[in-house]
């Protein structure tokens, strides 16, 4: 007993001991944290403007690789003859061809609004939509003037160097921005005239409108990481395409024209227009952003991203070609809080970590628990085997003793019996000689030693066959 209470002892030290290494090694790795803070900031923030920077060009690639759609849709038979002839518009059969294959392509791309064909003077020809999942053709006199909309304008000065692609913005219908609310990219080809020389005009636009709310989503979700960092998305003006507030997304198609970065942060919002991939804000410089934690300072981290496409009217008219003027600033806000070592509960990690340790902790104990119950129960069970091995030793000597005894017993039955033996045979001779000689005054006598020793032969014999049958007695 006091054994055991040794082993459980030791094992309850060695779990004290346990629990010291563990608090150590947190108080160290807090410690190294709080020692190596700069360097640990500069870690972090080269690598989420790597991230930064891998998550941007993912998006651009997307677009880019859109680009061949409308090669394909500006290259089907119908209007390719339009390209040549110019009566296309008049011929009712081509015109249902052409909705056909617009209405084919949108059931097969759900990544698509709408597609349309607009004609040089910005009026649409053609119109398809995807209202609640179905794709509809749009009457006739639902068609609309784009004249005044800044893409038509734009690819039809571009012409035929390419697929133009508009700026972020929301869809608008009828002159309103459409509700709820679309973030749409319209990707146009234009359809030129042939054999007008080396600049032939254009006869007509397709337009399509990629919708561009999962394209951005992928964006926020692919830079979410354990720094809690905001993300936003830039343009060249300062509003916000993307911010941790939907409610101030959009300002300039909204018209809210204040909800700009310049106003929230105008030190750190003329330093990335100078070009800083990085930028310090020690302290609260503007209106609230609607960062949940910017009061104690962090860094903007940016990337610019221009979008995939053509130059707009000034830089064709030029007569250059040139990169699309849709120019926006990826970037992200890291905190300083949530990169203090001490930080535990804004840093989901760190107690993850914990619970982890926790659990090692308890799952060592519980170890420990079962190993000392093992323990006692393979003493208990060797201390049992010990008693049935000196049981069974202490029967084998109580029967090699009982086996003895019994073939002394059976030798003396033996002997008994011959000498009973010996009495019968005796008394019969000494019974003859005494009625030859006469004499039977002791013949009486003999008579009855004779039958006693008789009586005493049967019981030995008896005897003898039950010792003799008894398996039990072996």
């Amino acid at each position: 007993m006091r054994k055991n209470r040794q082993k459980g002892y030791f094992s309850w030290r060695a779990a004290s001991l346990f629990v010291v290494a563990v608090v150590a090694l947190i108080a160290f790795f807090l410690l190294a944290l709080q020692r190596y803070q700069e360097r640990l900031v500069d870690i972090v923030i080269a690598s989420q403007q790597a991230e930064l920077a891998e998550v941007s060009e993912r998006l651009t690639a997307e677009l880019r690789a859109r680009s061949a759609d409308l090669e394909l849709l500006a290259n089907i038979p119908e209007l390719v003859i339009y390209s040549h002839s110019g009566h296309f518009l008049d011929d009712a059969d081509s015109r249902r061809e052409v909705e056909a294959y617009f209405a084919r392509f949108l059931n097969a791309y759900p990544e698509y609004d709408q597609l349309r064909l607009i004609d040089a003077a910005g009026r649409e020809q053609i119109n398809l939509q995807r209202r609640d999942g179905v794709v509809v053709v749009t009457p006739d006199y639902q068609l609309q003037d784009k004249s005044r909309r800044y893409y038509v304008q734009e690819a039809l000065a571009v012409g035929n160097q390419g697929v133009y692609l508009s700026r972020f913005d929301l869809n608008r219908e009828f002159g309103a921005v459409q509700e709820p609310i679309k973030p749409t990219v319209r990707m146009v080809k234009a359809i030129v005239a042939s054999g007008d020389g080396d600049s032939p005009s254009a006869r007509a636009l397709v337009v399509a409108n990629l919708s561009i709310a999962p394209l951005l989503e992928r964006f926020r979700s692919a830079l979410v990481n354990l720094w809690q960092s905001e993300i936003f998305l830039i343009d060249e003006n300062g509003y916000f395409v993307l911010h941790p507030d939907p409610e101030l997304e959009w300002g300039y198609d909204r018209g809210t024209t204040g909800n700009r970065m310049e106003r929230y942060f105008p030190t750190a919002w003329a330093a990335l227009k100078a070009g800083g991939g990085v930028v310090a804000v020690d302290s609260f410089d503007g209106q609230s952003l609607a960062l949940r934690r910017h009061l104690e300072g962090g860094h903007f981290i940016s990337y610019p991203v221009e979008l995939p496409g053509l130059a707009s009217r000034a830089t064709a008219a030029a007569g250059t070609q040139a990169e699309s003027p849709h120019r926006y600033l990826a970037m992200m806000f890291i905190a300083d809080e949530m990169l203090a070592p001490w930080a535990l509960r804004n840093h989901w990690v760190w107690w993850a970590l914990l619970g982890f340790i926790v659990t090692l902790l308890v799952a060592a104990l519980y170890g420990w628990y079962v190993a000392n119950q093992q323990r006692e129960l393979a003493a208990q069970l060797q201390a049992s085997s010990a008693r049935g091995a000196e049981s069974y030793r202490q029967l084998s000597e109580d029967n090699q003793r009982f086996s003895k005894r019994i073939a002394t017993l059976r030798q003396l039955l033996r002997e008994l019996r011959n000498s009973a033996a010996a009495v019968v045979g005796f008394a019969s001779l000494l019974a003859q000689h005494a009625d030859a000689e006469g004499d039977g005054g002791y013949r009486d006598e003999l008579k009855l030693v004779d039958r006693s020793a008789k009586d005493l032969l049967a019981t030995l014999d008896e005897t003898q066959r039950v010792v003799a049958d008894d398996e039990s007695l072996d």
